[in-house]
């Protein structure tokens, strides 16, 4: 069920007992939230554990408990879109529980998934006592209808009443919401309930068949024996089998089910529940033919004329044209006066205002997605870009601003070679060669702080960084120098693990001035130009192996 009652038992709690005691019975039962979600479905368990819990903690029983959801049931009741309603139902407590059903139908629109209980109230002798029939498909309830009862009379119509139970048990007359429950209502106080009709003051004015036919095309007439006598224009063109004239007369169950309520139908079922209204489903499907089954809802009316005959009035149930169509009707087929006309367009301009916000909601998910992906690309291209030019450079080319020459007048560089790589690829297979380089420049790739130092290129086994470039610094020789030793460790690291023993890594390191840009041919490239760029070279090409030699600018 529904969050509601649990809320509602929630908020009963921590009003009768306190904030302490509610926390208690929460820490007890160890899974339950801060809030309960009044839009959220939990299991009933929960909601009969708090009551017997809160039942043992309290010394009173399951049904008092129950009982005393009442004023904070009918306290949500005044605070929600549903307050205005319950004011207008009836104007004493007879009339509003005999339309109790409405208020369940109404909240139906916003708890789509809530199974509510079935009422009707049925009149005694005495104009002071009635009883109310409550059905529900879940047992233990009669405390919580009594409370709510007791209290809507109290709040609503100041009303002192007395309630019995007269039954609690199982209607087995019934196909669903057969936990039964007899309430007999006893009005104590002055209010008189006047519900029943004064004395007929028509003044013997009657409309003919044919204009009563017209003007109500779904209605139905039957008698005692559930014999169909006549039926509305509209029923006519699809049960052609009913004639007026004719001598067969089909029962209303040869052609109906009763869908609510959950009745088989009978002429007993039928009276009993004379205040409740009916929905009921056409099942003759040779009548049919190929059109999809009907449904019509309303109300059976007892003829005081003749209390051999009751009347069905009743609508044509239908939620879309489409269904409209498929049925076999046509708009044509509801009287002016009938609202159904303007629901039905007005349904219509809601699903396709629906069916609107679904594609949106398609299109927006597309979107997100596509934003994702887009994302993921740009993240790739900017780790592309940064492998291809210094940060700040990458900004401006990817703003779309001109790349303009910079002369960085003192900036150090390293440049590396792998002694003895070509011998290594006449004696081993070119994968395991390609595969070590890997190995060994990605190592080299995870000493390089990028926000000092910038690695220009890697062409075959020559590997070159430099410092100082995106800002003047003083310790631009001191980073390129600390980098070269960290790489001949990770070298000698790589090559312990390795039968490598060839090779050898060679370091050259100069410091002075260069001139860097960007050259754009089909893929832009950073490139760095100078005599300090040949000069490091020439520095690293003279080294010895397994050293580093630097020249006498970076050592001042």
């Amino acid at each position: 069920q529904y969050g509601l009652i649990n809320h509602i038992i929630q908020a009963l709690l921590k009003t009768k007992f306190g904030n302490e005691f509610w926390e208690k019975i929460r820490n007890k039962m160890g899974h339950l939230p801060d809030e309960f979600e009044i839009q959220k479905l939990y299991d009933d368990k929960v909601t009969y554990d708090m009551v017997k819990k809160t039942a043992r903690d309290t010394g009173l029983t399951v049904d008092e408990i129950f009982e005393l959801i009442g004023p904070c049931w009918l306290d949500w009741i005044e605070t929600s879109p549903y307050a205005t309603l319950i004011h207008v139902i009836g104007p004493n407590l007879y009339c509003l529980l005999n339309n109790l059903n409405t208020l369940y139908n109404h909240l139906g629109t916003s708890f789509t998934h809530m199974m509510p209980p079935e009422f009707k109230c049925q009149e005694t002798q005495d104009p002071q006592v009635y009883r109310l029939h409550y059905y529900s498909n879940r047992k233990h309830l009669k405390g919580m209808a009594i409370g709510i009862i007791r209290d809507i009379a109290r709040s609503l119509y100041n009303l002192k009443i007395d309630i019995t139970v007269l039954y609690d048990g199982i209607a087995e007359n019934r196909l669903a919401y057969k936990n039964h429950i007899i309430l007999e209502i006893h009005e104590l106080g002055p209010y008189n309930t006047t519900w029943h009709l004064g004395e007929d003051e028509s003044n013997g004015c009657y409309i003919s068949d044919q204009i009563f036919n017209s003007i109500f095309p779904f209605h139905i007439v039957f008698d005692n024996e559930l014999k169909i006598r006549r039926i509305g224009n509209s029923l006519a063109k699809k049960l052609p089998q009913i004639q007026c004239n004719s001598n067969y007369r089909p029962r209303l169950n040869e052609l109906f089910q009763c869908l609510k309520p959950p009745l088989m139908l009978t002429l007993t079922n039928i009276l009993d529940n004379i205040n409740s209204d009916f929905i009921m489903e056409a099942i003759d499907q040779e009548s049919l033919g190929h059109y999809q089954t009907f449904q019509l809802k309303g109300q059976m009316i007892r003829l005081i004329d003749n209390n051999s005959y009751i009347l069905f009035m009743s609508s044509l149930v239908v939620k879309k044209l489409v269904d409209l169509k498929r049925q076999g009707f046509y708009i044509s087929d509801f009287p002016l006066h009938d609202k159904s006309r303007d629901l039905l367009l007005l349904q219509q301009y809601h699903q396709v205002e629906q069916d609107l916000n679904v594609q949106v909601e398609r299109l927006t998910a597309q979107l997100h997605q596509t934003t994702r992906l887009l994302q993921a690309e740009k993240s790739k291209v900017n780790q592309l870009m940064s492998s291809m030019m210094p940060a700040a450079m990458q900004k401006l080319y990817q703003d779309g601003q001109i790349v303009r020459a910079q002369n960085c007048p003192q900036v150090s560089l390293l440049v590396a070679s792998l002694i003895g790589v070509t011998t290594l690829c006449q004696e081993k297979d070119p994968v395991e060669i390609i595969d070590f380089l890997n190995i060994l420049l990605a190592q080299f790739d995870s000493l390089l702080d990028t926000s000092s130092i910038y690695k220009v290129e890697t062409i075959g086994d020559i590997y070159m960084v430099i410092s100082g470039l995106s800002q003047s610094r003083d310790d631009h020789a001191e980073i390129v120098a600390q980098l070269g030793l960290n790489m001949l460790d990770q070298v000698d690291s790589i090559l312990s693990l390795d039968d490598n023993r060839s090779i050898q890594l060679r370091i050259g390191i100069h410091s002075g001035s260069v001139i860097t840009g960007v050259i754009k041919n089909a893929v832009p490239r950073y490139s760095v130009f100078g005599n300090a760029v040949k000069f490091a070279g020439r520095i690293e090409s003279y080294g010895v192996p397994g050293t580093i030699h630097i020249s006498s600018a970076t050592q001042q």
